[in-house]
């Protein structure tokens, strides 16, 4: 199974022939991805002005969004976009005054696009533009949407700051979000703002100081309205009430408003916040409780700052980007990753790498975690998250979040074992033992003298360093060595077999792929490296000299044309069905093979 995807590509598959990036939001299911790129080649008729897209992962299928109701492309660039729950809707800020008529503007403004009808609308019309409107988030329901202006949209808005504004879609009626209980306006900015899925409530960050009572720390705070009562409660304190002693901005809201994560410089919202960085911090308004997301699962703290976090509906996982490298194990890339957390169990995730495992060889950020916490969206340079990626440009994607299939080591000497579905085991330090079963597993050793049974299903497995013993299973794998003296065994299906660096074994087992099929060995070093025969009772090898059969003795043979290890199994003097064969073998001599 694919757990990481390229978002940022044409329905035919593509890559984009320029950047891809400026916010990745992703719909409730996972299924749909907005981004903004200046790529010209994702759909037909494309200019190099950037553009809002929208990737339907089922069926590969793209639309650029930022376009008119009859499908003029914007005359400016359009960028930083949010998505309704299903999809359909989606918001972002351009400076072009052709998506609709009479917009002389001249700034940017934010725009809603209807996907499925193509109907767009700019919001704030029938007021003086003032000043830009940017930042937007739209509800999950799509009915409204809240964004960030200097203008003066609203009467009695007198205090020229920026400002948080929310717009009813339905009847265009537009209210100003950051002032206090009673309705009046903050004396410092309000911007960022990201909205609950019904709209009633709405996260700032906050320079004001005179929104809620006792507000004296002369810092940026979260703060929430609730559009229903009106009260505003400020986010950024420690459980007892405690006023954060440094910045707080970034906010995300769960859907019901309860849980609001968000990044602060603060060190006083939890106990032992010791490491003075940029960390991310989880508020539930309901009891006060706020937990710091960015440590380990062990609770060690973040080496490096963390940022743009990202909560579920629920409010229990949260996705960030870091540059520390001591929240999992074997992050050595020394680049900014994605990871996720689950704030119920303290289990963290990193989703910046590739498939079979393979670290982000370039920084990845701007994470946005679908509303059920099943996938992340985000921007990476990266060059090796997937397959073809040539482009040397960056792209958006999705990675699959699946606590229950990655289980990792703690460093001692760990037994892993993986279930029916498709699971990645890592084992880190220790001698370890991982067992993938069922599925198409991904099993990575780490250190020292690791044993990696795949299963069933096609496997990757790589035993990394130290001498390791590596058996396929059934599938079609691929077993890597790593470095270190490795004993590598296919088992049955077309495996490809890398020793890596050191002297390495390769095992032929009787139930090897045979005749019409066979294994690859794909780093064979004569000199070396060994191949084992004798499960299968080979006595000779006779160079590239025919077989003789019917003398009683199996012979192994090198067809220089084929480059293929052969053995003549049934004794009959041909090369045919019932034979072992071995793909990739350039040289070899008989010192190199182990014979019965």
């Amino acid at each position: 199974m694919t757990n990481i995807l390229r978002v940022s590509t044409a329905a035919d598959g593509t890559q984009g022939n320029n950047l891809s990036g400026y916010h990745s939001p992703i719909s409730a299911d996972g299924r749909y991805v907005a981004f903004s790129s200046t790529a010209t080649n994702l759909v037909a008729g494309d200019d190099a002005v950037a553009d809002v897209f929208v990737k339907d992962l089922q069926t590969g299928a793209i639309t650029r969004v930022s376009t008119s109701a009859d499908g003029r492309s914007g005359n400016q660039g359009s960028y930083y976009s949010s998505i309704s729950a299903d999809g359909q809707h989606v918001a972002f800020e351009s400076a072009a005054s052709n998506l609709v008529p009479g917009d002389v503007a001249n700034t940017y403004d934010v725009f809603v696009k209807d996907v499925h009808t193509g109907a767009i609308t700019r919001t704030a019309t029938g007021v003086p533009a003032i000043g830009a409107s940017v930042h937007s988030s739209i509800s999950a329901d799509g009915g409204s949407v809240v964004f960030a202006s200097p203008g003066n949209l609203v009467a009695g808005d007198t205090n020229d700051f920026w400002d948080v504004y929310i717009q009813d879609l339905g009847t265009g009626e537009l209210r100003l979000v950051n002032v206090d209980a009673a309705g009046a306006q903050g004396n410092g900015y309000g911007d960022y703002p990201s909205i609950s899925a019904s709209g009633r409530y709405v996260a700032f960050d906050s320079f004001a100081s005179d929104l809620v009572a006792g507000d004296t720390n002369g810092r940026v705070d979260i703060l929430v309205k609730d559009l229903q009562t009106g009260a505003v409660a400020r986010v950024s304190t420690s459980a007892h009430g405690a006023q954060a002693n440094d910045h707080s901005t970034q906010a995300s809201i769960s859907a019901d408003g309860r849980y609001v994560a968000f990044a602060s410089d603060a060190s006083n919202l939890v106990a032992d916040d010791t490491n003075g960085l940029t960390d991310i911090f989880v508020k539930d308004l309901q009891t006060g409780a706020i937990i710091r997301a960015t440590t380990g699962a062990d609770g060690t703290q973040a080496n490096a700052d963390s940022t743009h976090a990202s909560i579920s509906a629920d409010g229990r996982y949260v996705a960030f980007a870091s540059n520390a490298s001591n929240l999992v194990s074997g992050d050595t890339n020394g680049v900014t990753d994605i990871f996720v957390k689950d704030l119920q169990s303290g289990a963290i995730i990193r989703l910046s790498t590739a498939d079979n495992g393979a670290q982000g060889n370039h920084p990845s950020v701007d994470p946005f975690l679908s509303a059920d916490g099943h996938f992340v969206a985000f921007n990476s340079s990266s060059s090796n998250l997937v397959a073809g990626d040539t482009n040397a440009r960056s792209d958006i994607f999705r990675a699959k979040v699946d606590f229950d299939a990655l289980s990792q080591g703690d460093g001692a000497n760990n037994h892993l074992v993986g279930g029916a579905d498709d699971d990645t085991l890592i084992g880190y330090a220790g001698a370890d033992t991982l067992e993938g079963n069922g599925g198409q597993d991904v099993l990575l050793g780490g250190e020292d003298r690791d044993v990696l049974l795949g299963g069933s299903g096609a496997d990757t497995l790589d035993g990394g360093t130290g001498n390791d013993r590596l058996h396929g299973g059934n599938g079609a794998d691929h077993l890597v060595g790593g470095r270190g003296h490795d004993t590598l065994i296919g088992g049955l299906g077309r495996d490809t077999l890398e020793g890596g660096i050191g002297h390495d074994l390769f095992v032929v087992n009787a139930d090897n792929s045979p005749f019409g099929g066979g294994d690859t060995i794909a780093d064979f070093a004569s000199g070396e490296d060994r191949i084992d025969l004798r499960a299968v009772n080979v006595h000779l090898f006779v160079g590239a000299a025919a077989f003789t059969g019917g003398d009683g003795v199996i012979e192994a043979r090198i067809d220089l044309s084929s480059q293929q290890l052969q053995a003549d199994l049934n004794d009959d003097g041909i090369f045919d069905a019932g034979d072992l064969q071995i793909h990739g073998i350039h040289a070899i001599a008989a010192a190199d093979l182990l014979l019965a």
